[in-house]
């Protein structure tokens, strides 16, 4: 069991002050905080993804259809798993340092990955709950190959958009299934729709504001003018520090600011239980979402059954020495399966072949 409390002397003077403490606010908040490391750290240390090689899966398809199907279905189902997984463990570690940091004095730090906290979460939950709606509609045709193919292509897609995004040109470039990410403000401004998280966006721009070099970090955490001296042969600026800086480095005796202080607590603590009330439904979401094999055979596997072994040999052969782009050779294929252009056609519909 995580226990966790605030030790650090100013947080608990600023809850004393304000009277937190005889309303459960902060006892509520430490306990929710446990309760969540607790379940977190309970999570298996380490995960696997599973992947076959293409060619593999392939001829696998045209030989034992039914085995490649639950292959590909459990393959996808631990790429959805990995979604949720690596979130919880990324929540994990960046909550235990925010935490760490208030305790110690960091507020700036703590700040600052409280914006990547909610950005992470903000992602893992949009891509599971997309996930979540084309797994549905794919189970729904898991006795139809076209349709089940083309839901598929979806799933496939969204779980690129999620594992390999970037705006490095050079990795687009040269990556196969590196996908160019979206931009974050979208994917916080989605969330924001959602009832429980409508005050998210504005939250997350406050921490902008704390992270960027602008006038709210430099007026939090920098030194502001508080007079100036002119003589006639230099100007002097004498500095004051920032209200949030001067409270966090020297213990408050009298302190004239305590509600605006409070105001930016406030907001970490805020923060903080929207990122786990945001992880803890992505998790459900993940646990939840499943994809079902496809219940008949792959229509490469009908054709390849009613070929002589030498041909069969032959296709094989061809496949693990094709090289480029699989499409193509996947409708060389199909065309040495003796495929009609009527199945041609179908399978350029759904994107298989070009």
């Amino acid at each position: 069991m995580v226990i966790f409390k605030f030790t650090n002397k100013r947080i608990r003077f600023l809850i004393d002050e304000i009277g937190l403490e005889k309303t459960d606010t902060v006892k509520t908040f430490e306990q929710r905080v446990s309760k969540f490391l607790t379940e977190i750290v309970d999570l298996p240390n380490e995960f696997t993804l599973k992947s076959t090689p293409l060619k593999e899966w392939y001829i696998l398809s045209l030989t034992e259809s039914e085995e490649a199907s639950l292959k590909l279905q459990e393959e996808m189902n631990s790429f959805i798993d990995f979604i949720w997984t690596i979130t919880s463990f990324k929540s994990y570690r960046l909550i235990q340092t925010i935490l760490d940091k208030l305790n110690t004095d960091d507020f700036y730090t703590s700040s600052i990955l409280l914006r990547s906290l909610l950005e992470t979460n903000c992602i893992c939950y949009n891509t599971l709950t997309k996930l979540s709606n084309e797994v549905r509609y794919l189970n729904a045709w898991k006795d139809d190959v076209q349709w089940y193919s083309f839901y598929h292509s979806n799933i496939e897609q969204i779980i690129n958009k999620f594992y390999r995004p970037t705006r490095r040109e050079d990795i687009l470039e040269n990556i196969a299934d590196a996908t160019l990410s979206k931009s974050i403000v979208t994917e916080i401004n989605e969330v924001s729709k959602i009832d429980n998280y409508v005050t998210l966006r504005d939250k997350y721009s406050v921490l902008c504001e704390i992270a960027h070099p602008n006038l709210t970090s430099n007026d939090i955490f920098g030194f502001m003018p508080e007079s100036v001296e002119v003589t006639k042969k230099e100007k002097n600026m004498h500095f004051a520090q920032g209200t949030i800086s001067r409270f966090y480095r020297i213990f408050p005796e009298s302190e004239p600011h305590l509600p605006y202080q409070f105001a930016f607590f406030g907001l970490i603590i805020q923060v903080l239980d929207l990122c786990m009330n945001l992880c803890d439904e992505s998790i459900n979401i993940g646990r939840h979402t499943k994809t079902k094999a496809l219940t008949v055979s792959w229509p490469q596997a009908e054709l390849f059954d009613q070929l002589w072994e030498s041909k069969q040999k032959e296709i094989i052969e061809y496949i693990w020495h094709a090289e480029g782009d699989y499409r193509k050779w996947e409708k060389r294929v199909f065309e040495m399966l003796g495929a009609h252009e009527q199945l041609l056609k179908n399978l350029r519909a759904i994107g298989w072949v070009s």
